[in-house]
C-alpha cells in the first residue's frame, strides 16, 4: 500500500480488507481517488472488515460513537405498508396523491461488512429518502440504539458519492472517519 493510501486510511474507522485490497492492485498518484471509486462501486461485505461496534443488534440505549461508512442492503416505507397497496388493488380503487397518506417513515437495513444492522428514522432524512440498495452512507454524531434498532435523525446520516473528475469535490472518509474533500 503507498503512503497515499495510508494517509488516506489512517484514523479512520474504515477497514479494508487486505485481500479486497490486494486484489484492486492500486498504485500510482491517484492510487486514493481510485480506490475511493472502487470502494464506492464495491460491495462492503467483500471490501470491508467493519467498524461498528460488535453485536450492535443486541444492545439497548447506546450511542454509537465516531463516523462509520455502511451500505444500504434494503429499505422500506413502514408508514405505508404493501398490504394496503394490494387491497387497493384488489378492489379497483384508483392510486394517487389523494388516496396515499403523504406521510413516509422509513426502515433501512445497512452493512459495515461485518454486521448488518437496522435503523427507522424519527424524522425524514434526505440521504436515506434518495439511497437505492448498495447506495454507500456515513453515519455519525452518535445515534441512540435502542433494543437494537438504530433511531436516526438527519444529522446522522450523510450520503457518500464522489464527484465527477472535473467536479469542485469528492467526498470520501477523510480524518477521523469524517467525509472530507480528497
Amino acid at each position: 500500500m503507498d503512503d497515499a493510501l495510508r494517509r488516506l486510511l489512517q484514523g479512520t474507522s474504515l477497514r479494508l480488507r487486505p485481500a479486497w485490497l490486494q486484489q484492486q492492485a492500486v498504485e500510482g498518484a491517484d492510487a486514493a481517488d481510485r480506490l475511493l471509486r472502487l470502494l464506492a462501486a464495491a460491495d462492503l461485505r467483500d471490501a470491508c472488515e467493519g467498524s461498528l461496534p460488535p453485536n450492535l443488534d443486541r444492545q439497548h440505549d447506546l450511542r454509537v460513537e465516531g463516523q462509520h461508512f455502511l451500505q444500504v442492503l434494503h429499505s422500506v416505507d413502514i408508514a405505508n405498508p404493501v398490504a394496503a397497496d394490494a387491497r387497493a388493488d384488489e378492489s379497483g380503487e384508483a392510486r394517487g396523491p389523494e388516496t396515499r397518506t403523504a406521510r413516509k417513515m422509513l426502515k433501512v437495513c445497512v452493512t459495515d461488512g461485518a454486521q448488518a444492522v437496522c435503523g427507522i428514522e424519527r424524522r425524514p432524512i434526505a440521504a436515506l429518502r434518495q439511497a437505492a440498495p448498495g447506495s454507500k452512507l456515513i453515519l455519525g454524531n452518535r445515534p441512540l440504539v435502542r433494543r437494537g434498532l438504530l433511531l436516526l435523525e438527519p444529522q446522522h446520516l450523510e450520503a457518500f458519492h464522489l464527484a465527477r473528475q472535473n467536479g469542485p469535490e469528492q467526498r470520501g472518509p477523510g480524518r477521523n472517519g469524517q467525509a472530507s474533500g480528497v
